[in-house]
């Protein structure tokens, strides 16, 4: 009977081994999905500020027009006379404009002060 001991022994190499590949393939499963997860996630963190810079566009544009809506002599002398407003009316000759970068004409107001 002592023969019969060792007939049906485990192969312990054998299960040492499907063991790790379970082990690898597991941890190469969850780094997937764990790197699938972090995608998704800074994607739609990069689709909400896409969406912030949408709205602020939109926010731009619509303060640039009324700025110029503003910025309508006509329409200027409308809301002082709709208001009955004392103002008078700024001659054309009497605006300055100036853009960025552009140096004013600071000697020539002064001249005239």
């Amino acid at each position: 009977m002592q023969n019969n001991q060792y007939q049906n022994s485990l192969q312990f190499a054998s299960m040492v081994r499907w063991v790790f590949l379970l082990i690898v393939f597991g941890a190469l499963g969850a780094s997937f999905v764990y790197i699938r997860n972090r995608h998704v996630a800074k994607g739609d963190e990069i689709r909400a500020h896409e969406y912030v810079i949408h709205d602020l566009d939109q926010e731009i544009e619509m303060l640039e027009l009324r700025i110029a809506g503003l910025m309508d002599r006509n329409e200027l002398a409308r809301q002082l006379y709709h208001h009955d407003s004392e103002l008078r009316e700024i001659e054309s000759t009497q605006v300055i404009t100036m853009r960025a970068g552009e140096v004013g004409p600071s000697s020539a107001v002064a001249a005239n002060n």
